[in-house]
Formats: structure tokens, C-alpha cells, sequence
């Protein structure tokens, strides 16, 4: 429970009031969140915008994923450059995770394809 002020009068009142004991004004009810959000303390004007990827972008970036070794390069520089957009980040740490993780298994294929051979 937290003390909130009445958009009304301005007296002190409970989260969980309905009415304002001072003014009898009708306080809407805003659910107190336990976790911070990352733009509390933030007007709209502070949230900077988000430049989504169109599909000319996204074009050029399937075309760059798809040259061997400059992919890794690209994926690398785009996952861990505090520069890039979240959005080719998010992508480019994801595609980095399959890509361990099927290195990881084609690994372990060569060790068990290796172990089985009897000469």
C-alpha cells in the first residue's frame, strides 16, 4: 500500500482508496507495480524512438548473413556494438546463440562419427 495524493484536492490518501475522505472526489484506481518500469520518471519526449528495420533493410541484411565469414563478422559487430539498433542487437545475439549451438552439435557428430570408426 503507498500514499498517493488526491488529483483533487491534494491531501494524502491510500493506493487502495476508492473515494477521498477530504473532497469525496472518485480516485482512479492505478495498479502499483512491484517492479520498476524503464521509463518511470521519464515523459514521452525523453523515450528515444525506436527506427524499426523496413523490408529494403532487412533485404540488405539477409544478403550480408548469407556471405561466409562476413556474416560472423557482421553478426559480431551488430550484438555487441552499443551503437546498433536494439532490434538487429536482439536479432544478431540470437542468431549468434544458434550458431553456437549448432556448432556445439556438430562437434559432438564428429566425435561420435570419429569414435565409431573401426578400421
Amino acid at each position: 500500500m503507498a500514499i498517493i495524493s488526491c488529483p483533487s484536492c491534494g491531501s494524502s490518501i491510500s493506493s487502495e482508496a476508492v473515494k477521498c475522505p477530504s473532497c469525496n472526489n472518485q480516485v482512479l484506481r492505478h495498479r502499483v507495480s512491484s517492479r520498476a518500469s524503464p521509463t518511470d520518471g521519464m515523459s514521452t519526449s525523453d523515450v528515444p524512438p525506436v527506427n524499426i528495420p523496413s523490408v529494403g533493410d532487412w533485404i540488405v541484411i539477409l544478403l550480408l548473413l548469407s556471405i561466409p565469414l562476413v556474416n560472423l563478422i557482421v553478426l559480431l559487430v551488430w550484438a555487441f556494438d552499443n551503437s546498433t539498433n536494439t532490434i538487429k542487437a536482439n536479432f544478431a545475439k540470437a542468431a549468434l546463440i544458434w550458431v553456437g549451438i549448432f556448432l556445439v552439435l556438430y562437434l559432438l557428430l564428429i566425435v561420435v562419427l570419429i569414435g565409431s570408426y573401426v578400421p
